[in-house]
């Protein structure tokens, strides 16, 4: 079924489509990156893994914002407040969210990984031929 342009979904599905073009760039981003720089190719992969649980949690949230914003007459104060540069603590708080989230996830990547004990580390056994 098409969806017009007056769907009340269309926000929702801009949403999905902007969350996997921009977690594409990411990720495509990071797999180019990490070779260059030395980097595990665990760090892409990390990336991956917290994109991916990240997508429904989005449209859930994008799904419930569109449903309570619009019934409820909050298109014009959010004009009104966006016009006088106000609401911008949201978008401040979600920026420091995901810096922390890079930083746990950059810590656990560079300085966590040889952290288990010598007699537990699996080293590899040789390869014969």
């Amino acid at each position: 079924m098409p969806l017009s342009k007056n769907s009340k979904y269309q926000a929702i599905l801009k949403t999905g489509v902007l969350y996997l073009a921009t977690g594409w760039l990411i990720v495509q981003i990071a797999m180019s990156l990490t070779p260059v720089f030395g980097w595990p190719p665990i760090f892409a992969f990390g990336i991956l893994f917290m994109l991916i649980p990240g997508y429904p949690i989005v449209m859930m949230m994008a799904w419930a914002f569109e449903m309570t914003h619009k019934d409820k007459g909050w298109d014009k104060a959010d004009d009104e407040r966006q016009a006088k540069g106000g609401g911008k603590g949201f978008q401040i708080a979600v920026g420091i969210l995901a810096g922390l989230a890079m930083a746990v996830m950059l810590l656990d990547v560079f300085f966590l990984v040889d952290s288990a004990p010598e007699e537990q580390r699996v080293i590899p056994a040789p390869q014969t031929q």
